[in-house]
């Protein structure tokens, strides 16, 4: 209570918050209770980045992620502060279905433990030198935060690809591993750090995952509420603030383009846009914001007519083995629920992008009907619409390195005060936990430099 008083009666701190996913709205809610002044500018007409979904026709589009994982532990205890956790229900297993890698048709379950033990598409000498990475597994489970990447730097010395195909084999990186993570996070396990695999692994065995029953936006729009966000208002330019201590920010919204005075700001933007937007960076900054990789998903939806028949009641994940650019395709029966109707699902690899789609991504339903034809033959006639998930949908990559230059960021970030702070999935682990989990703990080491 001694805080909040403080900040109240004698430095409020105006705070301006750039981006309402996740991360910002987390950060902007820890910062408003402790009494600051706090605005949020989001350049979309709805809050909650890839944590949101938007209704377009008969579809309810998801705007990004679709699933939560029980190890988001700030989630979780964010959930239950603000009297969501009811409305939490099971979701299916992310990562699970069948898997065809062309010589065979297998259960794919990524959470699975003993299961791997008598796996169909592992031979007996992989199967035996999987408990070559329990000491690995043990090391990471009680050093690492799985929400954090920093966390994991590490064992951030190689790809996940040579790791795993040193450590077990090929067959479990191509017929386990690689299947899963070019579907969920449209990664490719050459480009992806051996500190990931390492951080998220040992926590998603034999766990469930989960949704909200009342929509995925359902945390996201409750923060939203409580917080002034300021929708359709892009912002410009993130400049010093004219007395050199706090900083400017210039927007244009629906009231036309202005300037906003703040003491700090949190920046909330996908790392790959922060270079464009924020002015005087300092040299920590420039060498970071030069490169941030990111992932780019391709995905689309056939909503049908009616109800697929029984024949094609399908959830398939393909190996890269396959010569179809498709990498996995499932069929949704429809329910009651609005947004909910039947539709066939297909996503473009991330490998085979490149090779089929123009960069825009404007020939993304004729590449994907082309290949859809061949599971669903009658797809033109029982087609009512069709929805394409490519620009903006994004996810934050791990190559290797990256989790140490993440530790060096947030080191040089969190060693004092600042007037710009940084938040966002490429600085957590890629998802929605890991946004929220480095929101909160921003606006914690805020209130810590200037509060207390």
């Amino acid at each position: 209570m001694a805080v909040r008083a403080e900040v109240r009666n004698e430095q409020r701190k105006r705070i301006a918050v750039v981006g309402a996913g996740i991360a910002g709205l987390t950060a902007a809610y820890e910062l408003q209770k402790t009494g600051c002044e706090v605005t949020v500018l989001e350049a979309k007409d709805i809050p909650g980045g890839r944590m949101a979904e938007k209704l377009e026709g008969s579809f309810m589009k998801y705007t990004g992620a679709t699933g939560l994982f029980r190890f988001y532990k700030d989630m979780w205890d964010l959930i239950a502060e603000l009297g969501l956790s009811e409305r939490l229900m099971l979701y299916p297993k992310m990562g699970s279905g069948i898997a065809n890698n062309t010589k065979e048709t297998y259960e794919l379950d990524f959470n699975q433990t003993l299961g791997m033990l008598r796996h169909p598409a592992l031979s007996v000498a992989t199967r035996l030198r999987l408990a070559s990475l329990i000491p690995d597994f043990l090391r990471a489970r009680s050093s690492v935060d799985p929400c954090l990447i920093h966390t994991a730097a590490a064992f951030d010395d190689e790809s996940m690809a040579d790791y795993l195909t040193r450590k077990v084999g090929t067959d479990f990186l191509e017929n386990v591993v690689a299947i899963v993570y070019r579907n969920l996070w449209a990664w490719n396990v050459e480009q992806a750090s051996k500190a990931y695999f390492l951080m998220i692994y040992p926590h998603v065995r034999n766990r469930p995952s989960y949704t909200f029953s009342t929509g995925f936006g359902t945390l996201t729009g409750a923060l939203a509420g409580k917080l002034d966000v300021r929708l359709n208002t892009k912002v410009e330019k993130i400049g010093l603030g004219d007395d050199c201590e706090g900083r400017s920010v210039i927007c244009q919204g629906p009231q036309g383009r202005y300037k906003l005075d703040a003491d700090i700001v949190v920046c909330g933007l996908p790392g790959n846009k922060v270079a464009n937007v924020v002015a005087d960076q300092t040299p920590w900054e420039k060498t970071f914001f030069a490169d941030v990789p990111y992932a780019q998903y391709a995905m689309v939806a056939y909503v049908l007519k009616q109800k697929p028949a029984q024949e094609f009641d399908i959830r398939t994940f393909h190996t890269r083995a396959h010569k179809t650019p498709i990498s996995f395709i499932k069929t949704f029966p429809g329910s009651e629920r609005t947004g909910d109707p039947p539709r066939l699902w297909l996503v473009l690899a991330p490998d085979r992008q490149r090779h089929y789609l123009d960069q825009d991504g404007s020939n993304l339903d004729r590449i994907a009907r082309h290949w859809a034809k061949q599971f669903y033959p009658s797809l033109e006639q029982d087609l009512k619409d069709v929805h394409e998930m490519h620009k903006d949908y994004i996810i934050a990559s791990f190559p290797p390195g990256q989790a140490r230059k993440v530790r060096s960021l947030l080191s040089t970030q969190e060693a004092g005060p600042k007037n710009i702070y940084y938040v966002g999935d490429y600085l957590g682990n890629a998802t929605t936990g890991g946004a929220l989990a480095i929101g909160r703990r921003t606006a914690r080491k805020i209130v810590e430099h200037w509060v207390n």
